[in-house]
C-alpha cells in the first residue's frame, strides 16, 4: 500500500483547521511555526500548501507571506463543478469501453459501500472506486487533473459523507449502474448529479458551523445550476470516439 506523504497530512491539517472555523480568511500563516507545531519540515509545509493554493483556500503574496483566502459556497460549487466534469468524462468511456476486470473491481467496490456504515472505510471504498475508473478510462492527462483535486474536494465530500452517507451510497451505486449498463450518457449525469449533491451537502454543513455565510439555494436556481454543468458536459463530448482502454492495476480492498 502506498504511504500518505507527510505534507497530505499537513494539507489535511489545516483543511480541517478551516472546516471547524480554527482558521478565518485573512490569517497570515507563519510556516516556521506550523513546522514546528507539526514536527515537520518547511518544505513538507510548502508542499502540503500548493493543493489549498491550487483550490483558492490560501493566497501566496511577494514580502508578505501567506493569507488564508475569501471562502464561500461558490468556492465548494466551483471545485466540485470542474471536478465532476472531468469525472464524467472517465465514467462515459468506462461505461462506452466496459473491460471485464474493471466491472468485477466496481462490483466489489459497490458491494463493500452498500454494506459498510463506518465513515472511514466507506471513505476509502468510495476513493478506490473513483481510482479504478480513472486508471481504466482515462488517458494521463485526464488522470493527471483528477489527481489534482487533492485538498478541497476530498475534504468536503467527507463532510457530504459523514451527514448523508445514505444519499453517497445511492449516488455512487447510480454511477456504478450505469457503467455496468454500458450507459454512457447516463453515467455521465449520475456523476454531475452526485458532484452537486456532494458540494451542496458541505455547504450545508460548513453553513451550520458558522464557517461560511448563509447562502441558500432554491431548488430553481439548483437546477438551473446543474443544467448549465450539464450543457458543458454535452458540448465537451459532443464529437468524442473514445480511447482504447489500458490495462487496470486492479484497486482491491
Amino acid at each position: 500500500m502506498p504511504r500518505p506523504r507527510t505534507s497530505d497530512g499537513v494539507t489535511s491539517y489545516l483543511l480541517d483547521a478551516l472546516f471547524t472555523g480554527a482558521l478565518r480568511v485573512g490569517t497570515r500563516l507563519d510556516l516556521d511555526e506550523l513546522a514546528g507545531r507539526l514536527g515537520v519540515s518547511r518544505s513538507s509545509v510548502r508542499d502540503g500548501l500548493t493543493p489549498l493554493e491550487r483550490d483558492g483556500l490560501i493566497r501566496v503574496t511577494p514580502n508578505r507571506g501567506v493569507f488564508v483566502a475569501p471562502f464561500d459556497a461558490g468556492t465548494v460549487r466551483e471545485s466540485f463543478d470542474l471536478y465532476g466534469l472531468l469525472s464524467a468524462l472517465a465514467f462515459r468511456r468506462a461505461a462506452t469501453r466496459r473491460p471485464a476486470e474493471l466491472l468485477d473491481v466496481l462490483d466489489e467496490l459497490d458491494d463493500a459501500l452498500a454494506s459498510t456504515t463506518d465513515v472511514d472505510e466507506f471513505e476509502q471504498a468510495a476513493d478506490q472506486f473513483r481510482r479504478t475508473v480513472a486508471t481504466a478510462a482515462a488517458g494521463p492527462h485526464l488522470r493527471a487533473l483528477l489527481q489534482s483535486f487533492a485538498g478541497l474536494v476530498p475534504a468536503a465530500t467527507r463532510l457530504s459523507i459523514v451527514e448523508a452517507m445514505a444519499e453517497e451510497r445511492s449516488a455512487l451505486h447510480a454511477e456504478y449502474t450505469a457503467v455496468r449498463d454500458g450507459d454512457a450518457e447516463t453515467a455521465a449525469a449520475a456523476v454531475l448529479d452526485h458532484a452537486v449533491l456532494t458540494a451542496e451537502n458541505a455547504i450545508r454543513e460548513l453553513r451550520r458551523r458558522g464557517v461560511i455565510e448563509g447562502d441558500p439555494r432554491d431548488l430553481e436556481e439548483r437546477a438551473a445550476h446543474l443544467d448549465l454543468v450539464r450543457r458543458i458536459d454535452e458540448r465537451a463530448t459532443a464529437n468524442w470516439n473514445g480511447p482504447t482502454v489500458v490495462n487496470l492495476p486492479v484497486y482491491r480492498r
